[in-house]
């Protein structure tokens, strides 16, 4: 059976431009029943001293701009250099991009879908605030881009209508956060067969892309990331390709639905596009042109924003009502961290000769096991990504953390230079460590090669018929692994954006962690979810262990002592 299907794959292979793609994105995502806030779509956001400070009226309409600048750009195929310089050297596949815009996921029963709108069919924004929906024509048949001023002039126009109206006590974006097959059945029975709630559900679906105003100012770190990971779930079309959010304070993030790209293209266009175009703009200048705009006329090209109107019948509230009390549980369930290794960025470990990523992979390896009930337990699956767009429509890999390597080194720092920290068993837990950093690092350059082994294994169950799988995938140790995509440790490296900023991704286990890491100049983000209902679980104490494993780690590669560095 196993050489079967392996056959079928090498057919597909001769025959597709990816073997994998199309059995990737329906496997990992369309089928998948969860519902998309926190289990699947990502984050970036600013926070600290790094937070944006704009008009809320005016970075919204700034970065709308900017993004759509980007969207026409990919439209004449001629994408300008990042102006900031960040793009890599290696050639990268582009296919991803041609997603990006007017592009919607729509739920099924039993599988989702996706649908890219044509030109002639997405020429607007649909524009969130107080939980209503409204959209606003922003390009012109000839490609032609509202001017800034209009684009303002309308969002100042909902902004004021929004807040006469008060906030809709029955918030329509609330479905797209319940589950998959839940959402799809309201969306057949109540809105397509309604004649007005068909039309404006068509108007936000093929819309180029949403953005809102979103109430309040975050308080801390941490709220900076669940505003824009999930906010109270009523102001986010978590359908929708990317959602631009900006706060009272015109703090800004985006919320990227998963299923059509990974998160270094949206974030590309975010933090090197539209944010630095939005940073570059006269705010005062702006905003005085824009209410001159209220004043006059508006071209019959760009007529005034459009409130979408609802047929809210019993069933319909009842819906969103459900949908609320489904959202409620799992942000109420959601444990996130954000926090900053300061005193650890890069020169720490150019100074201990260690790759940044490898340290910080053993140090969640070592701050697991001595956080576990039973740290003689053995290892968890673990998951690292493998960017992997320099392969024809390439999107990720596996790197397998966990190795025989790793384990030597949790091992020999639990049960020696822990216990005992002489100058001999440092030595002996820093040739375990380099052991396990080299082999860590040469399996992600086997895997950016083509030498991973999880998408072919993904591969290969996907190819049954009637979903009965060989003995080989029905094996616990397969499972335990982590290859049904169980990994108790889901993690990221995203230090591939040149600016400060955060992520945020869910737990794919129960008892697991989804870990967004940055390891910067001066410090190493971490950004970290889990869930309150799990009790062996704690995202702050996760990271604050992760922490100290770091400096631990550094201790043991023979950096000078690290104790006086500033911790959060």
């Amino acid at each position: 059976d196993v050489r079967e299907r392996q056959a079928k794959l090498e057919q597909l292979y001769e025959r597709e431009d990816s073997w994998l793609a199309n059995m990737w994105t329906r496997g990992a995502y369309m089928q998948w029943r969860a519902a998309l806030p926190i289990n699947s779509n990502v984050t970036g956001y600013v926070f600290g001293e790094n937070r944006t400070r704009f008009n809320q009226s005016f970075g919204a309409a700034a970065l709308a701009h900017g993004a759509l600048q980007f969207h026409l750009e990919l439209l004449n195929n001629g994408l300008a250099p990042a102006p900031d310089g960040s793009e890599q050297d290696q050639s990268q596949c582009m296919d991803q991009y041609s997603r990006m815009f007017s592009l919607t996921r729509v739920p099924g029963e039993e599988e989702d879908h996706q649908v890219k709108f044509s030109e002639a069919e997405s020429r607007h924004l649909v524009i969130i605030a107080g939980c209503h929906l409204y959209t606003m024509p922003v390009i012109g048949e000839d490609r032609s881009l509202i001017p800034l001023p209009l684009l303002h002039a309308g969002i100042l126009q909902i902004h004021a209508d929004a807040r006469q109206r008060g906030p809709d006590p029955v918030p329509i974006a609330a479905l797209t956060g319940t589950d998959r097959t839940t959402w799809a059945k309201v969306r057949n029975d109540l809105m397509l067969r309604d004649e007005l709630n068909s039309k404006s559900l068509r108007a936000v679906e093929t819309a180029i892309f949403a953005i809102s105003l979103e109430d309040g100012v975050d308080a801390t770190d941490e709220d900076c990331g669940k505003s824009c990971f999930h906010g109270d779930g009523t102001t986010s079309w978590f359908d929708k390709s990317f959602q631009l959010k900006v706060k009272e304070d015109g703090n800004a993030s985006i919320n990227i639905e998963h299923s059509w790209a990974d998160a270094p293209v949206p974030l590309d266009m975010f933090f090197t596009r539209a944010l630095p175009y939005a940073e570059a703009l006269d705010e005062t200048d702006c905003i005085r042109s824009a209410n001159a705009a209220l004043l006059t006329t508006r071209p019959a090209q760009w007529p005034a924003p459009t409130l979408l109107e609802w047929n809210k019948t019993d069933k319909v509230r009842a819906a969103v009502q459900h949908a609320q009390a489904q959202l409620s549980e799992a942000i109420a369930d959601s444990d996130v961290s954000v926090y900053r290794c300061r005193g650890l960025g890069k020169p720490v470990w150019k100074q201990a000769k260690i790759s940044p990523d490898a340290a910080i992979q053993m140090a969640m390896q070592l701050a697991f096991r001595r956080l576990a009930v039973d740290p003689a337990s053995g290892p968890v699956a673990t998951y690292e990504t493998i960017g992997m767009r320099q392969w024809r429509m390439g999107r990720t890999e596996t790197c397998r953390v966990v190795s025989k390597h790793s384990e030597t080194f949790v091992r020999t720092a639990m049960d020696g230079w822990l216990k005992d920290r002489s100058e001999a068993k440092r030595r002996e837990a820093e040739a375990a460590l380099r052991a396990a950093c080299k082999a860590h690092i040469d399996y992600i350059l086997r895997g950016q090669q083509g030498g991973g082994v999880d998408r072919h294994f993904f591969g290969l169950r996907m190819l049954s018929p009637d979903g009965s799988q060989p003995d080989l995938f029905k094996h616990r140790l397969f499972a335990d692994s982590g290859s049904t995509g169980c990994f108790v440790l889901s993690s990221s490296n995203n230090s591939y954006i040149a600016r400060p900023f955060g992520g945020l991704f869910g737990a794919v286990m129960p008892n697991g962690y989804g870990i967004c890491y940055i390891p910067r100049a001066d410090e190493i983000t971490l950004c970290v979810e889990s869930k309150h209902s799990c009790p062996e679980t704690n995202s702050r104490r996760f990271s604050e262990m992760i922490e100290e494993c770091l400096r631990d780690i550094a201790t043991i590669a023979g950096v000078p002592d690290l104790s006086g560095t500033s911790k959060l």
